[in-house]
């Protein structure tokens, strides 16, 4: 995962390899704020997971939290997704443990993958 930024913006590039070993990238570009940085990150991911799989026409990633369940830290990723003109969502969620962005890459993944 890369994050940059410039001015006031943000850009995050991400490559996920697929089964066979194959990368795929996204990219997403926004305003430089922290709770969208978030949000830009699940834009990425989603973008290299449809580049791979080719499943998905429209996802929005529409809030990601990080939570304690038991003593735990944990994020939730929640997506909706639109095909044919009918909306679906999915929660993701991935233990918190060292690394908050890194945990909002496998939270979306596991949404995705649901």
């Amino acid at each position: 995962m890369k994050i940059s930024s410039s001015g006031k913006r943000y850009r995050v590039e991400i490559a996920l390899r697929d089964p066979h070993g194959k990368i795929f990238s996204g990219e997403s570009e926004g305003p430089r704020t922290a709770r969208n940085l978030l949000r830009l990150i699940g834009e990425a991911v989603t973008e290299a997971f449809n580049r791979a799989f080719h499943k998905y026409d429209d996802v929005s990633i529409d809030d990601i939290k990080e939570t304690t369940l038991a003593g735990r830290r944990f994020v939730f990723a929640h997506l909706t997704f639109l095909k044919n003109g009918k909306e679906s969502w999915r929660i993701g969620v991935a233990p918190l443990e060292k690394d908050l962005l890194q945990s909002i890459v496998l939270a979306v993944i596991d949404a995705l993958i649901k």
